[in-house]
């Protein structure tokens, strides 16, 4: 840590501790971090008395299907628990409650549910769900309800998150005040609010991003991290494939650095041959390569187990020039703050913006003013390429797959740690800036545990 970037009354020099002692002193910060993400579940979850617009009803739905039947499959209709949950509490900012129908055997006419009554989580892989069921037992077994204990278990998603990015920001040398506010500045943004204390495959986002960000940046330490790249990359694939933004960055991250390494010894003979042979190209093909192929595979065992009908879940829309035009330039500067909800203070609001600006500015300054070939320049470049290739990539598998509809902001989820990185960098560059990013995190946070 450089003690430039410290206050002065933190920079005379510790006594040295023993090894123990201070290997012990260099987890208070990811424990702080845990601590942080589980009282942001804690403060947020008991105030839950709605359901979340942002698809929780069918999520809820798939939730309390696994014990029986394992996954949720096209044309299946919303079972009795959701749609029970939903007559008591209805949700936020779109349905009252069905009082008359809470807590009695039948329930109303499929009309009065989203989707006509309809399930459309079937898109997704049951990992995610079954993995939160699973985590969430131990809370049912002393009193709490599903819904609750399911969302409890998206603090344990964000927990790990901050923990590997601000592991992440150690080991790209950034000061640990810095890393760890920027990575307070995450775990109190909106886009946790929202992902992570609610039941959603978006609770896993932050994680995935955070996680190929941590292996890529670690590459090469060991001999067998190409293959846990291309494990993690189809896992959270799998999960959510959304969260192929994150392992975007990671390949195009390695293939920055074998395009950077080409350039350099562009003139030797047999440059072409040794590229070719280059594991980080090998690795990032198999990165992008394997999370598709699984992806067309469950699209198959999906169509496979339809049951040929279903709700309708709005108009189809054309994939016109003009959408893709604004797909591509939709996600840059949205990956922190989702403006179709905002049920929440001006406060809040203005530092999901501030949040916006940090992360735009960190990935243009990082390019901008960062060494060529370093690290951090390449994680800048493939951010930047990644935020604007996501939006038409999404779009065109949309299309391909269904119907094109317009991509909301939160599937830019997984690039926010990625970007914070780059704002965390750029900030330890200059000691007043690291001060005021200190106090934005601590501040950030803070609001955030009153909305």
């Amino acid at each position: 840590m450089s003690s430039a970037l410290l206050p002065t009354f933190l920079q005379r020099r510790a006594p040295r501790l023993p090894p123990f002692l201070s290997r012990r002193r260099a987890w208070i910060a990811p424990v702080l971090l845990v601590l942080a993400s589980l009282i942001v579940g804690i403060v947020h979850v008991p105030q839950h008395d709605r359901i979340s617009p942002i698809d929780e009803f069918v999520y809820i739905d798939y939730l309390a299907k696994v014990p029986q039947q394992g996954l949720v499959r096209h044309g299946e209709e919303t079972g009795w628990f959701a749609r029970n949950y939903y007559s008591c509490h209805g949700v936020v900012q779109q349905g009252d409650p069905l009082r008359y129908f809470c807590d009695r055997s039948e329930h109303a006419f499929d009309k009065h549910y989203p989707i006509e009554g309809f399930t459309s989580a079937d898109i997704y892989t049951p990992f995610y769900f079954i993995a939160t069921w699973t985590l969430a037992q131990p809370l049912t077994w002393v009193g709490v309800d599903l819904v609750s204990a399911g969302r409890f278990v998206g603090a344990l998603w964000l927990a790990c998150a901050a923990v590997l990015l601000f592991l992440t920001m150690r080991r790209m040398r950034i000061p640990d005040p810095v890393g760890f506010a920027v990575t307070l500045l995450m775990v109190g943004s909106v886009q946790a609010y929202w992902a992570n204390t609610y039941i959603g495959t978006d609770s896993t986002s932050l994680a995935a991003g955070a996680l190929l960000l941590y292996l890529a940046v670690n590459y090469g330490s060991r001999s067998n991290i190409g293959w846990g790249l291309v494990i993690a990359s189809a896992t959270v694939a799998l999960i959510k494939f959304q969260n192929i933004a994150a392992v975007g960055v990671a390949a195009l991250f390695m293939l920055c650095i074998v395009g950077e390494n080409f350039w350099e010894r562009r003139r030797e003979k047999g440059l072409i041959r040794s590229i070719l042979m280059d594991r980080r190209l090998w690795t990032a093909a198999m990165m992008l390569a394997l999370p598709v192929f699984l992806q067309a595979a469950w699209l198959v065992v999906r169509n496979a187990l339809d049951l040929g009908v279903g709700g309708s879940n709005g108009e189809p829309m054309p994939l016109t020039l003009g959408a893709i035009f604004r797909e591509t330039f939709k996600f840059f500067g949205e990956a922190s703050y989702d403006p179709s909800i905002t049920p929440m203070g001006a406060g809040t609001i203005a530092v999901s913006h501030i949040v916006a600006w940090l992360t735009v500015t960190g990935v243009l300054g990082v390019i901008l003013v960062a060494k060529n070939r370093s690290r951090i320049r390449a994680i800048a470049l493939a951010a930047l390429a990644s935020v604007l290739l996501l939006g038409p990539a999404l779009a065109f598998v949309a299309t391909f797959t269904g119907s094109y509809f317009a991509l909301p902001p939160r599937y830019a989820i997984p690039l926010l740690p990625i970007m914070l990185l780059c704002t965390a960098w750029l900030a330890s560059t200059k000691r007043h800036v690291s001060m005021l990013i200190i106090v934005i995190g601590v501040f950030s946070f803070l609001l955030s545990l009153t909305i």
